[in-house]
């Protein structure tokens, strides 16, 4: 039912691209939400969109760097490199070590320095920015293709759910969770959108 999650958030997604561009044809001006609020519903509605985007792109960039954090100190166990669990976790975390003892995280360090990494680009301007930005999207362009490559050979029927029934071991049952569960999915992969 994963697949339906992605079709169905994808065609949120879609909707959303529409409506950006309904909002560039009737405000043709440089901006973004708050330009389109602002010629079209008024000062106030653009100064709550204005804050609503400072706090989306706030909690976007700090789920993105605890996100990239989580994966650079798995990719350095994978080198046998271990990082200091009291700074790989957001405060007061319960962190588990591998030898099953717990640790109290303080400050979740590589998320700290990834927002500081993207800050610094950032200010050193938009032709950097944005030449970095298509460098990065033409590597996750390689990397999905690449799993998909790769990963072709692995699919198994049976997880779809098609001919399944709950007399063969073994067999995934198609909607686990129901329709709620796709619709949770779906808007759990809008928010990664």
């Amino acid at each position: 039912a994963v697949i339906i999650s992605m079709v169905i958030a994808g065609v949120v997604s879609a909707f959303a691209a529409l409506c950006y561009s309904e909002f560039a044809a009737s405000v043709p001006i440089s901006g973004s939400a708050y330009a389109y609020g602002y010629g079209t519903l008024g000062e106030f509605v653009a100064w709550i969109i204005g804050w609503d985007l400072i706090l989306e792109y706030a909690f976007g960039a700090a789920t993105v760097a605890v996100g990239w954090s989580g994966y650079l100190i798995k990719l350095l166990a994978e080198f046998h490199i271990q990082f200091p669990a009291a700074f790989s976790a957001a405060p007061g975390t319960t962190v588990t070590m591998l030898d099953g003892s717990k640790v109290t995280a303080i400050f979740n360090l590589p998320a700290a320095l990834i927002a500081v990494a993207v800050t610094f680009l950032l200010i050193r301007g938009i032709k950097e920015s944005a030449s970095f930005n298509t460098i990065i999207v033409m590597v996750k362009i390689l990397v999905v293709v690449l799993f998909i490559v790769a990963g072709i050979g692995y699919v198994n029927p049976s997880n779809l759910g098609i001919g399944c029934s709950s007399e063969i071991p073994g067999c995934a049952e198609f909607m686990p969770f129901g329709f709620s569960g796709v619709v949770t999915g779906a808007a759990v992969i809008f928010f990664a959108y």
